[in-house]
């Protein structure tokens, strides 16, 4: 089908909306699900959120000048999610779907942007062949969780409401598991007053920008999640998503009462490690681990090269190429030519090695300021990793 895409708009909302409420409901009313969204009503506030704001960026099919499905990219944090994806019913499965991927796809590479994550619904066959055959990787089982709040506490472990003052020590804890922050999604949820911190020894150990299936969590440990979880008031949306592997964290909550809605499955592209800790995906914005130290360097290589104006394609090229070969030989050379890049000036430069030391900008910094669009880094001193 000869489909037309386009930048989304707001004024979009309405027909995406509807599409994504009608979209949804037909491919789980075939395998006898409940549909994902309440009413046509829920799909367009869902859309005209996405399509107004600044953190999101999507992108609208036409044939013959009528809207036919729409694609989303979060691009608010490190790692973009991607989703939700909806294509009219009457023109499914002539090539629209994966017209929608592509371009987000393509977006992403576009900015540099070192990995891209998705949930799936498992019985939804044919979206999981696109996916893999567009270059995603199964990850994670997810069970989509459901009931009522379970009003329950974890003794030493005390939850409240966060403010902006706990988003660096959040970063950090997200940093610990997932080797990046999430700071624009935390950022978002701290200024509605849905997100919560738990402390533990008194310190931030985990935080949720809410609990519910367009939200996350992390925590150093189960407990973390288990006193999230129990202070909750409600679980937005359809419910939350629990990675099914955490055997221990999925047996409590079958065990205080609450139930599986349906099977999920964790895709993505690009970088990718196992989480340091205990964690609860978002339905499009899952950034399950992209690995800190592949990561810290990429990220340094891009503000660097803004930084500094090399323009060495093929150095460029090479440096891109041994981020998925994390030997240290391969980075000893990398750091090597990492080394020729003479500064322009002490403030537009980044920290350079010397010898065989390896100095690189903390991780976190780096990416936060390569997100934001900061050309270089002055606030925060390097850091030695050892690889």
């Amino acid at each position: 089908m000869d489909a037309t895409l386009r930048p989304g708009r707001p004024e979009d909302a309405n027909t995406c909306g509807a599409i994504c409420y009608e979209a949804f409901k037909a491919i789980a009313s075939q395998h006898n699900f409940p549909p994902d969204f309440p009413s046509r009503e829920a799909g367009v506030e869902l859309l005209s959120m996405l399509l107004a704001h600044p953190g999101f960026y999507g992108v609208v099919a036409e044939v013959e000048g009528r809207i036919v499905g729409s694609n989303f990219l979060d691009e608010r944090s490190t790692i973009a999610g991607l989703g939700p994806i909806t294509v009219d019913p009457s023109v499914q499965n002539s090539g629209v779907g994966r017209r929608l991927m592509e371009a987000l796809l393509d977006r992403a590479a576009q900015r540099s942007l070192p990995g891209v994550r998705l949930v799936q619904a498992a019985y939804h066959m044919r979206s999981l062949s696109l996916y893999a055959k567009l270059g995603f990787a199964i990850r994670e089982p997810l069970a989509l969780m459901q009931g009522a709040p379970l009003q329950a506490t974890i003794p030493g472990y005390a939850v409240r409401q966060a403010s902006e003052e706990d988003l660096a020590a959040c970063n950090r804890v997200c940093t610990h598991i997932h080797g990046h922050d999430r700071s624009g999604e935390l950022l978002n949820a701290i200024t509605q007053a849905t997100a919560t911190v738990v402390e533990h020894d008194g310190r931030i150990t985990g935080y949720a920008t809410a609990v519910g299936f367009f939200a996350h969590a992390v925590g150093e440990g189960n407990d973390e999640l288990k006193a999230l979880l129990g202070a909750a008031t409600a679980y937005l949306g359809p419910g939350f998503l629990l990675p099914t592997r955490n055997t221990e964290l999925f047996r409590w909550c079958l065990e205080h009462g609450l139930r599986v809605g349906q099977v999920m499955t964790l895709m993505s592209t690009g970088l990718y490690n196992e989480p340091a800790g205990a964690y609860l995906p978002s339905f499009s914005t899952d950034s399950s681990g992209a690995c800190p130290r592949l990561n810290g360097w990429r990220t340094c290589w891009e503000v660097g090269v803004r930084a500094v104006g090399h323009e060495d394609q093929a150095e460029q090229r090479s440096f891109v190429e041994g981020l998925s070969t994390p030997s240290g030989t391969r980075l000893l050379h990398l750091t090597e030519l990492w080394s020729r890049r003479p500064p322009v000036s002490a403030r537009a430069s980044l920290p350079l090695s010397e010898a065989a030391e390896t100095t690189v900008c903390d991780a976190r910094s780096a990416m936060r300021a390569w997100v934001t669009g900061v050309e270089a880094l002055e606030d925060e001193p390097p850091q030695r990793l050892a690889l």
